[in-house]
Formats: C-alpha cells, sequence, structure tokens
C-alpha cells in the first residue's frame, strides 16, 4: 500500500508526525468554524444520515 504525501501547512515542522497533527488541528479549527457559520448540514439519528449519503 503506497504511503499518503503529507502536505503540512507550514514547512518548518521537525518531523512528518508534527506535520499530521498540525494538518488535523487545522481541519478541526475549519470544520468548527464552517459549523458555527452554518455551512454544514447536521442529522438527528443514524437513519437519516444514511438515507441522505444513499441519495448522494
Amino acid at each position: 500500500m503506497a504511503k499518503a504525501e503529507v502536505r503540512p501547512i507550514k514547512a518548518d515542522y521537525a518531523d512528518e508526525e508534527e506535520a499530521r497533527v498540525a494538518e488535523f488541528e487545522e481541519g478541526v479549527k475549519r470544520g468548527i468554524e464552517q459549523f458555527e457559520t452554518g455551512q454544514v448540514k447536521t442529522f438527528d439519528d443514524k437513519g437519516e444520515f444514511l438515507s441522505h449519503l444513499r441519495a448522494l
């Protein structure tokens, strides 16, 4: 299996693990910001979520 390429948001990280953690943190922050501005869809239960996925 090929190793996924890590593209750190900043090139000054000491190692790949730090870069991955930074990317994860940025993704979480971005997701929270999107949620707070109403850019994401929420679901009341698992069935509703699965129905939405099937409709895509």
